[in-house]
């Protein structure tokens, strides 16, 4: 739990905006989840430009996995995305990102031992963004190759 909170608290120090910060330049902070996987992302808008980065933590059931089984644990992922039309507050992103993975590859009995091979995959998708006008909101709806679906809403800030 310790390090989930140094994380969060080093996503919200770091925001990826670049160049100098224009009146309409935005950071934000989601956290969303899935059925597997709980995700935390900061980021921030440049002119019509999104970019991000997230974390996402697995929370599945650990006992699930049989021999031949692949699995992906935890992933980190970048998000870029451009806004769809002037001023409409609607970005289509890009996710591109590496995500630890597990096979079982060698069971004695479901109950007492498997052998894991462990590595890592690519996490790829696309996804959009909607910042809520005239509020501090914003929601987003994923789908990557780990992942699969995942929806999450955060705070918006201005610079």
């Amino acid at each position: 739990m310790k390090k989930v909170m140094l994380l969060i608290v080093l996503m919200l120090l770091v925001v990826p905006v670049t160049g100098k910060a224009k009146n309409q330049d935005k950071g934000y902070f989601t956290i969303g989840s899935n059925k597997d996987y709980t995700v935390f992302e900061t980021g921030g808008t440049h002119g019509d430009k999104l970019f991000g980065f997230g974390v996402s933590l697995y929370g599945g059931a650990d006992d699930t996995l049989q021999i031949g089984d692949k699995r992906n644990k935890d992933a980190f992922a970048c998000k870029f995305g451009f806004e769809v039309a002037k001023n409409s507050n609607l970005y289509l992103n890009g996710i591109l990102g590496l995500s630890r993975t597990e096979k079982c590859i060698w069971a004695y009995d479901p109950l007492s031992y498997k052998k894991i091979d462990k590595g890592y995959g690519v996490l790829c998708g696309v996804g959009f963004s909607y910042f809520i006008p005239n509020l501090p909101i914003v929601v987003s709806a994923d789908y990557d190759t780990v992942r699969k679906f995942t929806g999450s809403a955060g705070l918006v800030w201005k610079f």
